[in-house]
């Protein structure tokens, strides 16, 4: 679909001052992304931190979302962000059509569908 095919970037697009990932994926996606991990902030098992994993054809990369109570409280409630930072960390891609790549995700999928079966807490933490 028109999505799609501009979401992923052609290496030749980068824009100056822009990190890797601006290399494969467009500002629009990277936002959304963004926007979807902060939706889910309240939620996470993994509270101050929300996980994701974004799915682009035969790759996945995980991307870890790290935001404070007060931070979100403030995006809540309209304050002022001064001094805030939310910091946003992203993994290579695994290509999982490559058996290499496959071996070195496969562990940490299956431990991931524990933990969303019985709730971080619970599973890691016993509480």
């Amino acid at each position: 679909s028109k999505v799609q095919r501009s979401a992923i970037r052609i290496p030749s697009d980068k824009q100056e001052g822009e990190t890797w990932i601006g290399d494969r994926l467009s500002e629009d996606v990277l936002g959304q992304v963004g926007s979807q991990l902060l939706i889910k902030r309240p939620v996470s098992s993994f509270r101050p931190y929300v996980l994701g994993i974004l799915c682009m054809r035969t790759e996945v990369m995980f991307i870890l979302l790290e935001m404070t109570h007060d931070h979100l409280w403030k995006i809540q409630n309209n304050k002022d962000l001064s001094g805030e930072r939310t910091i946003i960390q992203y993994t290579k891609t695994f290509d999982y059509m490559k058996a290499e790549d496959r071996v070195q995700i496969c562990g940490f999928i299956l431990w991931l569908g524990c933990v969303q079966k019985h709730s971080f807490r619970t599973f890691i933490l016993g509480d």
